[in-house]
């Protein structure tokens, strides 16, 4: 979200045509670290594949990663779900979050 309240969408693009998750992931909060004070939150949306504190086990998750200018943590959330037959997304668990360090909005 922009200082002055509005939505925006960034993307980055290196020239490779599939490129590594975790590379175009460091690319986005570069670019938003680049650019912070032009927002005061972020949010970068990805898919993992993750263990799961209710069930030990792992399992596919939409990660989000969330930041904002006034907090001192950021946090990764994470939310369980299955591809079902007919290829749509159905939520699984219960989701659950865990505090992580900053990457936008620091020095």
């Amino acid at each position: 979200m922009t200082t002055s309240g509005n939505i925006a969408q960034i993307g980055t693009y290196d020239g490779e045509e599939h490129p590594l998750s975790d590379k175009v992931i460091e690319g986005l909060k570069r670019g938003l670290k680049a650019k912070q004070a032009d927002y005061k939150s972020i949010v970068i949306f990805y898919d993992v594949r993750v263990l799961a504190p209710t069930t030990k086990l792992k399992t596919d998750a939409v990660a989000v990663f969330a930041e904002t200018r006034n907090e001192e943590t950021a946090y990764l959330i994470f939310y369980p779900y299955v591809l079902t037959n007919d290829k749509k997304i159905e939520l699984t668990d219960n989701a659950w979050k865990e505090a992580t360090e900053k990457a936008i909005f620091i020095n």
